[in-house]
């Protein structure tokens, strides 16, 4: 996993809300 400047942004989110993201995004 690429450690970007989003990636970074969303650290300070929830994990649970980083894996929603990020399984809409991969949808």
């Amino acid at each position: 996993m690429k450690a970007t400047g989003n990636f970074e942004a969303c650290r300070n989110v929830d994990p649970m809300a980083v894996l929603s993201d990020a399984t809409r995004a991969h949808i």
